[in-house]
Parts: structure tokens; C-alpha cells; sequence
């Protein structure tokens, strides 16, 4: 969808976690790198074993 938007002239970033099922993405955390066409930001999670929610 992101993709898409920027065809259009939209704006488009993503910003997410670095959590992959049970462990964490190898991504370099709090900087935007190009994936596919779109820039997105990592960012590490504060872990529970119920929820997760971003540390920043």
C-alpha cells in the first residue's frame, strides 16, 4: 500500500518494531532504511510474554 501511495506523490513511511515471532529482526534500530522503495524505522520493543510495546 505504501508503494502505491508514493506512486501516487503521497507520502508514505513505516515505522514498527524489530519483533519476529519469538526473537527480533537483525535491522539496525531507530534509523530509516529503504525497504523495497519505502523507508521505514525500527525501533526495540519493551518485552512481556503477553504484549509488546515499542521502548521509545
Amino acid at each position: 500500500m505504501c508503494r502505491e501511495m508514493m506512486r501516487r506523490g503521497e507520502h508514505a513511511e513505516i515505522y514498527t518494531t524489530n519483533v519476529d515471532g519469538n526473537g527480533c529482526l537483525d535491522v539496525p534500530l531507530g534509523t530509516q532504511v529503504n525497504v523495497n522503495g519505502v523507508p521505514v524505522t525500527y525501533f526495540p520493543i519493551a518485552a512481556s510474554k503477553y504484549y509488546k510495546i515499542s521502548a521509545y
